[in-house]
C-alpha cells in the first residue's frame, strides 16, 4: 500500500511521502491532515517525511514543511498573511494576523465553535479579495519543551466546512496582553500603521506584484485593518460577529502601476557623494504624506515607513548630493531656529544608508506589467501596454534582463558585475551596461527605483 497522501495548502497540492515511516506513523499523518486531504492530482510539490523522528516530532516538523512548500509554490500569486482565518456561512472571512506563538491557534480553536476554520497559520488572499484556505492541523503548544501537538480539524464544531467561495471581509491584527482589558478593544489602523504591522507578517511580500499597492487596495476594499487588544480568546467571539458584518472585498481595484523614473544620464564624476533610492521593490504614498518602502530582506521583505523629513529626502534622492537634498528639506520644512539642519540631515542620511533605504548608486527594476518568454539564451519581452512590438534580447541585454527578472530590483554595480564576469575591460562593460539600460528605459521596460 502506498504511503503517500495529497493535501491542499493555500491552493497548492502538496504530496506527503511517508514511505520511510511505519504504517502506524502514516495513519497518524492521515488522521492529522484529514480536513486538508485532496483527491486531486498531480501534486505541485512533494514533502518527504524523515524516518528519524518519533511521531510527535515528525508531525510538528511535517506541518512546517508542508507550509513552507505551499508558500514557495504560491509566491507571487497571493498575499500570504501569517494569520488564522475564520469564515461564516456566506464565506465572509476574517484574517487574524499575529506572529508565531502569540495566540493565533488558540483564537482559531475557540472561534471555530461558531465559525468555519480556514487556517491557524497562513491565509492567502488573491488580488480580487478571494481567500484560499489552508485547513492544516491545529498546532497547539502544550508545554514549552515539547513539539507542537498537531490536532485534526476535521471534527471541529462550528459552521460545517463546505467549498463555498471565501471572500476577505476584514484583517485584524491580534494584540494579546495578559494584563489587557476584560473586553477586547478594537482600534482602527490607518494605512501606514497597517502596512507597518502586516509587512513583517507577510510571506514573500517582495514577490507579490505591486505588493504595497495590492495590499493597500485590499485594505481599502475591506474598510481598513483594525488592531484588537484583548486578554482571553473567548472574549473575541462577539467581536468576530461584528467584524463579519463588514462587506467582503468583491473585486478590489487593481493596484496602480508604479511610475518609474526615467534615466537622464549618469551623474558627473565630480567626487561628490550622491544619494539614490536603494534596490526597493515597491513604494507607496500613504497617510499624511508618509512613504512606505518595501525592499528585499528578512523572511518576506523589509518595510519602512518614511515620515517627518523622510519624504523630502526621498523625493530629492535621485542622484542628488548633500546640499541639493538639504535645500529640498529646508524648502519643504523650513529651518527652525536653534536647529543645526545640516547635522540633523547628516545623521538621517547615515541612518538611511545603514538600513539600506538609500544607497550611493542607482538601482534598476522592471516596469510593472511587462511579460517575457525566455528560451535558452534569448528573451522576448512584451511591453506593458501591448502597443509596441515585442523586443528580443540576446547576449548582454539577455544577461541584464535575467538578472533584473530574478531580483526585481538590483543595484547598478551588481548588474555591471554580472555582465563583466567574463570580460576584461570593466570600465567599458560599465558604460555599455548603462547604455543598454538607458535604451530599455526609453522602451518603457525598465526604470530607476
Amino acid at each position: 500500500m502506498s504511503q503517500r497522501v495529497i493535501v491542499e495548502a493555500l491552493g497548492a497540492l502538496i504530496e506527503i511521502d511517508a514511505t520511510a515511516r511505519s504504517a502506524a506513523s502514516f495513519a497518524a499523518i492521515r488522521a492529522a491532515w484529514a480536513a486538508g486531504t485532496s483527491h486531486r492530482s498531480p501534486a505541485d510539490a512533494t514533502v518527504a517525511v524523515s524516518a528519524e523522528h518519533r511521531d510527535d516530532v515528525m508531525l510538528s516538523v511535517l506541518s512546517t514543511d508542508v507550509t513552507l512548500a505551499a508558500l514557495a509554490h504560491r509566491r507571487g500569486e497571493l498575499w500570504m498573511l501569517h494569520a488564522a482565518g475564520l469564515a461564516d456561512e456566506q464565506g465572509r472571512t476574517v484574517a487574524l494576523v499575529a506572529p508565531s506563538g502569540t495566540g493565533k491557534t488558540t483564537a482559531a480553536r475557540v472561534l471555530s465553535r461558531d465559525l468555519a476554520y480556514v487556517s491557524d497559520e497562513s491565509v492567502g488572499v488573491d488580488p480580487r479579495g478571494g481567500v484560499v484556505a489552508y485547513r492544516k492541523p491545529l498546532s497547539i503548544i502544550e508545554t514549552d519543551d515539547a513539539p507542537k501537538t498537531q490536532v485534526s480539524t476535521a471534527t471541529l464544531p462550528g459552521v460545517p466546512w463546505h467549498p463555498t467561495s471565501l471572500r476577505l471581509a476584514k484583517i485584524a491584527v491580534l494584540d494579546r496582553d495578559p494584563e489587557g482589558p476584560d473586553e477586547p478593544v478594537i482600534m482602527p489602523l490607518d494605512l501606514a500603521e497597517a502596512l507597518a504591522l502586516l509587512g513583517p507578517q507577510t510571506s514573500y511580500f517582495c514577490d507579490l506584484p505591486g505588493g504595497l499597492r495590492a495590499a493597500a487596495a485590499l485594505l481599502e476594499a475591506t474598510g481598513g485593518a483594525v488592531r484588537i487588544r484583548y486578554r482571553e480568546a473567548e472574549t473575541l467571539r462577539p467581536v468576530m460577529r461584528e467584524l463579519l458584518k463588514s462587506d467582503p472585498a468583491h473585486g478590489a481595484k487593481p493596484a496602480e502601476r508604479r511610475a518609474l523614473r526615467d534615466f537622464t544620464g549618469s551623474a558627473p564624476n565630480d567626487g561628490r557623494i550622491r544619494y539614490h533610492h536603494a534596490a526597493m521593490v515597491d513604494e507607496l504614498l500613504v497617510d499624511g504624506g508618509a512613504i512606505a518602502v518595501l525592499r528585499r530582506g528578512g523572511e518576506g521583505g523589509e518595510l519602512r515607513v518614511l515620515d517627518g523629513v523622510g519624504p523630502a529626502i526621498w523625493e530629492a534622492a535621485h542622484g542628488a548630493d548633500f546640499e541639493e537634498i538639504h535645500a529640498n528639506v529646508v524648502a519643504v520644512h523650513g529651518a527652525p531656529d536653534g536647529i543645526d539642519t545640516r547635522a540633523v540631515l547628516a545623521d538621517t542620511l547615515s541612518e538611511l544608508l545603514r538600513d539600506g533605504t538609500l544607497a550611493n548608486e542607482p538601482s534598476w527594476c522592471l516596469a510593472d506589467g511587462v511579460h517575457w518568454v525566455t528560451e535558452q539564451d534569448r528573451t522576448t519581452v512584451f511591453t506593458p501596454d501591448g502597443g509596441n512590438p515585442a523586443v528580443v534580447f540576446e547576449g548582454v541585454p539577455h544577461t541584464i534582463w535575467q538578472a533584473l527578472a530574478a531580483e526585481i530590483a538590483i543595484p547598478q554595480s551588481v548588474l555591471v558585475r554580472r555582465v563583466a564576469k567574463n570580460a576584461d575591460a570593466v570600465d567599458d562593460v560599465r558604460d555599455g551596461t548603462v547604455a543598454i539600460l538607458a535604451k530599455m528605459n526609453r522602451q518603457g521596460l525598465v526604470g530607476l527605483t
